[in-house]
């Protein structure tokens, strides 16, 4: 029996271009939201057919791509991924992605009932749905929402852009018939009244065979992230010099971002502070694999927490490395019994819940990282976190 046909419309990159794409692009690619898309469409494979369409998600030519035109992106397309080109330069890029988007998607043929997911709060990814819904009214339409738009970019244009989009694309949900979205807080905020799936993170990976080892002469932290200062790296490096020299700690940071310099200049000021630079991500599961403790310092007190998951969440839980960090809001109940809370969220408060893990029985710490990694693999799987899109969907 065949399966029943869904189509995806995305931002993900295709494997193969993801080297030409590093090379094109002034900064980083997404691979977050990369990594969540492909999951997404593992997980949905296992009951549909998917015809997956991306509008790659980069940055604008000429700040932020080598590049106006992706054409030449055009051949990395395949059967099971249609890559569109659009001319990439800011402010008219929407404009670009929407007209070819649909001029494809009125080229496709479209089933009685047939289901079309969009991933993200995109206005020119969700009007081209919208009007393929016009021409087939029995299109069934699923939005999944990873972010609220005017709380994305903290600079002042980018906010109001956002906001714009926001408005436009609320005004769209009569066209939409189920949702996903990160956090519980979400469906108040947006005013979702339509079936609405709450999926915060989902994992496709097999991981590495681990084993936890304790250093003789040294207690490792790591950061694997974005550098930026709202995200509280900041506070991190401030809550680890506090640190007592009675242990041997040692701070690891990998990424990019704003606070770059002034992580630079902490190494020169302590040695115990390393810097890896943006490092690939097989890297990364490897400094994960050699550390004792890994870190997000992301402060709750701020209004998006509410609206967000960090996505480093799954990933670090499972490393089957320990996990520290402040109690998010956003973060579901059922994670509770898998990581190190830290509730003071002072630099001092921070640096005594660090230092209380690192005392623990090296026994106690194995157990916790086993157990986080084994509700990873079981719960937070491709296959079980798509069931919960597809229950909504056939509602």
């Amino acid at each position: 029996m065949s399966k029943e046909r869904l189509t995806f419309l995305g931002m993900h990159y295709p494997d193969e271009a993801i080297p030409e794409l590093l090379e094109d692009t002034i900064g980083n690619l997404e691979f977050a939201g990369d990594t969540f898309q492909k999951a997404v469409i593992k997980g949905l494979s296992n009951h549909y057919s998917v015809r997956a369409v991306s509008a790659m998600l980069i940055g604008s030519f000429p700040r932020r791509f080598k590049t106006p035109s992706l054409k030449k992106y055009k051949k990395y397309s395949t059967e099971e991924l249609k890559i569109i080109p659009f001319f990439n330069l800011t402010f008219y890029k929407k404009i670009s992605i929407y007209y070819h988007l649909k001029r494809y998607l009125n080229n496709l043929d479209f089933s009685e009932n047939e289901k079309i997911i969009v991933y993200s709060s995109d206005v020119s990814l969700l009007k081209a749905a919208v009007s393929i819904k016009k021409k087939h009214p029995n299109v069934h339409i699923h939005l999944i929402i990873t972010d609220i738009n005017e709380f994305m970019s903290p600079g002042k244009i980018a906010t109001i852009i956002n906001k714009f989009d926001q408005y436009i694309i609320k005004n769209l949900f009569y066209a939409i018939n189920s949702f996903t979205v990160m956090t519980k807080y979400m469906i108040t905020k947006l005013g979702i009244s339509k079936p609405c799936a709450i999926v915060e993170g989902i994992n496709s990976t097999i991981p590495m065979e681990y084993e936890y080892k304790k250093s003789d002469n040294k207690f490792v932290i790591l950061y694997t992230g974005t550098l930026e200062k709202r995200y509280g790296i900041l506070h991190l490096i401030n809550a680890f010099v506090l640190l007592p020299q009675t242990i041997n700690f040692e701070l690891w940071i990998c990424g990019n971002g704003d606070a770059k310099q002034v992580v630079e200049e902490y190494t020169k000021k302590d040695p115990r502070i390393v810097y890896y630079g943006l490092v690939p991500r097989v890297k990364v599961l490897e400094l994960q694999s050699k550390a004792n403790l890994l870190i997000n310092p992301r402060f709750s007190t701020d209004e998006y927490t509410l609206y967000s998951f960090p996505s480093k969440t799954i990933e670090y839980l499972l490393s089957g490395t320990p996990v520290i960090m402040h109690h998010l809001p956003g973060i579901p109940k059922e994670y509770d019994s898998y990581i190190y809370y830290a509730d003071d969220e002072t630099d001092q408060g921070f640096a005594n819940s660090i230092l209380e893990v690192a005392k623990k029985p090296f026994d106690e710490l194995i157990e916790q990282g086993k157990l986080a990694r084994e509700f990873i693999l079981n719960e937070k799987n491709c296959y079980k976190q798509a069931e919960k899109i597809i229950e909504v969907m056939n509602e």
